[in-house]
């Protein structure tokens, strides 16, 4: 891989730490975060109520609210977005995504009501630096059949977590402009921008070249779908990071904190440089119960074959509830209890770790108390 000009990327040193998601990231090994974030302000309860005891089901606040859900096949929609950072040093990295792209939506389309979103400038084969660039890449038509789409828009090494906050919010929200100048002699990049209408400071001029992709992925996403982001980049998101993504995105996402996935740099080895490590998306799966790959690898079909094993676990496993969760304090699939050590909750969000859900079950019960 080519070494990411350093004039627009910053080196960040790491020390990592084991992540405690279900799902299974780099190398076999379970997600890693840079700096280990505190867990969700939630709470999980001793065990459910003995058999015959009935269990506090006010709606007061801060009272038991029950819900039950369908678990089948035609309930299992899931909404992934993927985006590529398009950079000049992600031309092995986009070809393994093209390599790779058109199992991964099968694989998962077979077992869940999938629709698929890419941000990326679309790749053109034998096209040049304007009509396909190596790192560019093109949605699968079978993701295309499907109802998915693509934002034809150019991703900086940077920005990643920046754009997609600016393409899921409504038209509108966000104000992407250049920032600074550059030229042969000086650099400014140090700008403020205006992202799901907070103001952030971003030391990007890539982003400013992006802002035709706000509001892009707003009308996307179906309200009982679960959530699901895959970021691709050799380099570290600034700005916009792991500290507040999932709070510019949260409301218009419905309340429902994604889960995310990322092919990231997780440190130097031998024939492979990364820009920096990336610790935003690390922290990122941390929060949300996702996963991380290291895009080192020299082959990322296992890879994807793990991450759609995960993605399709989660249209089964990951339920949407009517509040925010403060304390999860019973599970029963077909009235069978499931351990609550299994269960997480973040957000309106339960997830279930798929170990635990009993094969063949048609419905499940959660019971929890709401949250702030």
């Amino acid at each position: 891989m080519a070494v990411k000009r350093a004039l627009l990327s910053g080196l960040c040193t790491a020390v990592i730490a084991c992540n405690s998601s279900s799902f299974e990231g780099a190398s076999g090994k379970q997600p890693v975060a840079a700096k280990r974030p505190e867990p969700p302000n939630v709470s999980i309860a001793p065990p459910p109520p003995a058999a015959g005891q009935k269990p506090d089901t006010d709606d007061a606040s801060g009272a038991a609210q029950t819900e039950t859900f369908a678990i089948t096949q035609n309930e299992g929609q899931v909404d992934v977005v993927w985006m590529i950072d398009n950079s000049g040093s992600m031309s092995e990295e986009a070809d393994q995504v093209r390599k790779n792209f058109a199992s991964f939506v099968d694989s998962v389309q077979s077992r869940s009501d999938m629709h698929v979103a890419l941000v990326s400038k679309k790749y053109v084969d034998g096209g040049g630096l304007d009509g396909g660039a190596s790192t560019f890449v093109t949605l699968p038509a079978s993701a295309t059949a499907a109802g998915g789409r693509q934002v034809d828009s150019y991703v900086g090494s940077n920005d990643e977590l920046g754009l997609m906050a600016a393409a899921i919010c409504a038209q509108g929200q966000s104000d992407i402009h250049a920032a600074g100048s550059i030229d042969d002699t000086t650099i400014t990049l140090a700008d403020s921008m205006k992202i799901c209408g907070k103001q952030i400071t971003m030391d990007s001029w890539e982003l400013g070249e992006a802002g035709d992709a706000a509001g892009k992925l707003h009308d996307f996403f179906r309200p009982q779908a679960k959530k699901v982001f895959v970021f691709v980049s050799d380099d570290n998101a600034q700005g916009v990071d792991g500290t507040n993504f999932l709070d510019l995105v949260r409301v218009d996402l419905g309340g429902q904190d994604p889960t995310v996935f990322g092919f990231v740099g997780l440190n130097e080895r031998a024939g492979c440089s990364i820009a920096a490590v990336g610790s935003a998306y690390e922290e990122l799966a941390f929060k949300t119960n996702g996963a991380v790959f290291d895009i080192c690898d020299a082959d990322w079909s296992a890879n994807f074959s793990k991450l759609g094993d995960n993605v399709a676990a989660l249209a089964q496993t990951q339920f949407t509830v009517k509040m925010p969760v403060g304390t999860v304090t019973a599970v029963t699939v077909d009235g069978k209890p499931v351990a609550l050590t299994a269960v997480k909750a973040s957000g309106s969000s339960v997830t279930i770790d798929p170990a635990a859900m009993p094969k063949g079950g048609k419905s499940i019960t959660i019971i929890y108390k709401k949250g702030a």
